[in-house]
């Protein structure tokens, strides 16, 4: 992957100059990603789901520039259903927002390449 491609999809999109801060919808996912209570629950998952043209992207990037909690950016494209370009796109998104990891998750994401190698190798047939 070229590395303008991979800074793309790993980088928070700029938000534009006109932006509608939805600040109900921002309270409620910093509600959700840090409670304010301490028996509220914690929400290790959120989904963001709704039709295109919805703000969807604006929102979360509006979020990760609000918040002072690191946000790590992945843009999914079709060339990500290969787990091997995924794990490596995600990845580079951890290790951009967490540098320290970086040896940690190398290391991890090695071992797991050279396991499915080995198992690629086993299975395929023979001609």
């Amino acid at each position: 992957m070229q590395d303008f491609d991979l800074r793309r999809k790993i980088t928070a999109p700029p938000l534009p100059a006109a932006l509608l801060h939805r600040k109900a919808l921002l309270e409620r996912l910093r509600e959700a990603v840090l409670p304010a209570q301490s028996d509220a629950p914690h929400r290790q998952l959120i989904l963001c789901c709704a039709p295109a043209g919805y703000g969807k992207t604006t929102l979360l990037a509006d979020f990760a520039r609000s918040t002072q909690l690191p946000c790590c950016w992945y843009f999914l494209e079709r060339s990500d259903r290969d787990p091997v370009v995924f794990l490596r796109t995600l990845l580079a998104s951890l290790r951009q927002t967490f540098p320290p990891l970086e040896l940690h998750w190398i290391r991890f994401f090695a071992r797991s390449c050279l396991r499915r190698a080995r198992r690629r190798r086993r299975f395929t047939p023979r001609r």
